[in-house]
Parts: C-alpha cells; sequence; structure tokens
C-alpha cells in the first residue's frame, strides 16, 4: 500500500473514533438524564403514595405516645424505628424557629425572656425526602411588652 493509500485508511479510521466517542459522550448524557429523572420521579412516588399511609402512622405514634404503660411505649418505639430506616425523621425544634416546619399553636408573654423561645413541643413534627410531613406544633413565650405603664395582651 501506498502511503496516501494509509493517510486515507487513517482520516477514515480517525472520523469513525471522532463519531464513535460524540455517541459515548451522548449516550452518557442522556443516561445521567434517565437516571436523575427516575431518582425524581421515585421520590415524588414515595411521597406521593407512601405519605398517607406515613401520616396515618404518626397519628399512631402521637396516641402511643401519650400513653404511659410499657408495652405501648415499646410499639411506640418500634414503629418509630420503622419510619426512620425508611427515612422519616423527627422534626429537631431544639434548634433555631424555623417557620417552614414549626407550627406556633399558642404564645404566652413572659417577664425575663430576651427572645422568642420554644416552651413545649405539643405535637411532633416529621418530614421525609426533604419533604414536611407535619409540622412541628408549638407554645413559645416571647417577651413580656409594656404599653403605657400596662402588659399588653397576647400577641
Amino acid at each position: 500500500m501506498s502511503e496516501q493509500e494509509y493517510e486515507k485508511i487513517l482520516c477514515e479510521m480517525k472520523e469513525e473514533l471522532a463519531g464513535m466517542k460524540d455517541l459515548f459522550v451522548r449516550r452518557l448524557y442522556e443516561d445521567k438524564q434517565k437516571t436523575e429523572l427516575i431518582r425524581i420521579l421515585t421520590e415524588q412516588i414515595h411521597f406521593t403514595v407512601l405519605e398517607p399511609f406515613i401520616s396515618d402512622l404518626i397519628l399512631v405514634l402521637d396516641r402511643l405516645e401519650s400513653s404511659e404503660d410499657e408495652f405501648s411505649c415499646s410499639v411506640h418505639d418500634e414503629i418509630y424505628d420503622i419510619l426512620h430506616r425508611r427515612g422519616v425523621e423527627e422534626i429537631d425544634t431544639r434548634k433555631e424557629f424555623d417557620p417552614s416546619v414549626i407550627k406556633i399553636v399558642r404564645v404566652e408573654e413572659k417577664n425575663g425572656v430576651d427572645k422568642m423561645e420554644i416552651e413545649k413541643v405539643i405535637r411532633k413534627g416529621y418530614r421525609t425526602v426533604g419533604k414536611v410531613l407535619r409540622s412541628a406544633e408549638v407554645a413559645v413565650l416571647v417577651p413580656a411588652r409594656e404599653i403605657d405603664g400596662s402588659k399588653q395582651e397576647k400577641l
């Protein structure tokens, strides 16, 4: 074979390789898109299909939590562990107040309080896959305010 024939074959191989590379990159990108779409759909299905069931179990947890007998406490802990293993977590009310996950249901003014603070958790809140199933419901204390020497009623 002549050198020109080798050059021609080499050019054809380079073009074919470039085409294969482009095809590979496109397919890889499509696979990433499909993987992300599957992840999003799985999360949506999880929330849409399982959310009503999980919400019902949370109501059962509420009832069991108010019980003081050992058996009820044990069942409560088991149900919570099952939900926790499946991505349900309790909303932490000990940190800074976050109105996107904590709902104030009672406000009380009190002397000696510098800023709003959570006094009591009335109903625990839960979230899963980054979505709130139920906001935590809390009672808060706020600094007492005085207007013309008399204390103002609750906010």
